[in-house]
């Protein structure tokens, strides 16, 4: 398994671990009329809680589970969880909002900042609901009340961070691209800037283009290039007339 047995001070894999238990894990989740199905090797989960009895407490949960795919990593510090976070394959954060070196709201937007593309789970107390709420409407993928979840529901609760989180940033993504084609739409609309002498384009910046580079840059379009009947017989006249026959 890969989470050490309860007690046992090492965060490292357990090189002893049966490999029947190294599969990958398959996640069918339905997120509004989508179903989403991921897989994960294994589940690696930082959990950045300073309450010996609290940590003491998710380790026998997931323990429990003896799934053989988690990982958990914990730190007692929010500079210790930032540092695992830059160095560690983190998919999901367990975190804690009253730590020694953080509390409140600015924990957790530490926490996104380092990682953003990592889930969060806030862990609060029983009477920190209002904290809790907050922390979702700031980004949180969930929260859990300390002492009020069982196994079932923190294993639900890990899952679903990830996809809701998987699926956010892929919504991110989309926006952003849809953004993005948007201004390039923007750019050829309205009057263009032309030089009446070489033909290079002017951008919104003051900045001359070759035609070819300013459409591409903005565009999907690709040029190819050839000669128009005009210019052919304007400058290429010789080329097309027919050869004269010597007797």
């Amino acid at each position: 398994m890969l989470i050490p047995p309860a007690g046992e001070n090492d965060n490292r894999r357990s090189t002893n671990a049966p490999s029947e238990n190294h599969g990958a894990m398959t996640l069918m989740i339905k997120l509004g009329n989508q179903q989403v199905i991921m897989k994960f090797n294994d589940i690696r989960i930082l959990l950045i809680e300073d309450n010996p009895g609290d940590s003491r407490l998710i380790q026998e949960i997931l323990h429990e589970e003896n799934t053989g795919h988690w990982l958990l990593i914990t730190a007692d510090q929010l500079s210790h969880g930032l540092d695992k976070l830059a160095t560690d394959n983190i998919d999901v954060v367990l975190l804690d909002l009253a730590l020694p070196d953080s509390t409140g709201m600015d924990t957790l937007s530490r926490v996104q900042r380092q990682a953003r593309q990592v889930a969060v789970i806030v862990l609060t107390g029983l009477n920190d609901n209002a904290m809790a709420i907050q922390s979702i409407h700031q980004g949180a993928q969930d929260y859990l009340v300390k002492g009020a979840f069982d196994r079932r529901m923190l294993v639900n609760s890990i899952q679903y961070s990830i996809v809701r989180k998987a699926a956010l940033m892929e919504k991110d993504l989309l926006i952003a691209k849809q953004q993005q084609a948007i201004n390039k739409t923007s750019a050829l609309n309205g009057l263009l800037p032309i030089c009446a002498h070489c033909k290079k384009i002017r951008d919104g910046q003051n900045s001359w283009y070759e035609m070819e580079t300013f459409f591409q840059a903005r565009t999907n379009i690709r040029f190819s290039h050839g000669i128009c009947p005009a210019c052919a017989s304007a400058y290429y006249s010789e080329l097309l007339s027919e050869p004269k026959i010597s007797r």
